[in-house]
């Protein structure tokens, strides 16, 4: 299952990160998402470089991907 997320102007993208990982049922109150990746520092990285980057990491077993387009996720069993 792969999901894709293009966050509006005004959401931030660490909250559409949380809606992409709630679609695939990582439930971020038992496992909270600094676990796996800073938000702070990705929003920082996000805001700060061009529109031509790529970060990817895993949150369980889903594959995340942040991109100028948005937030792309993907199971990986």
């Amino acid at each position: 299952m792969t999901a894709a997320h293009c966050p509006p102007s005004d959401r931030k993208m660490v909250i559409e990160l949380c809606e992409a990982l709630d679609e695939h049922n990582v439930d971020l109150d038992s496992t909270p998402l600094h676990q796996y990746v800073d938000p702070e520092a990705l929003e920082r990285v996000v805001n700060s470089v061009d529109d031509d980057f790529e970060i990817t990491f895993r949150v369980e077993a889903i594959s995340v991907t942040v991109t100028p387009k948005g937030v792309q996720t993907q199971r990986r069993e």
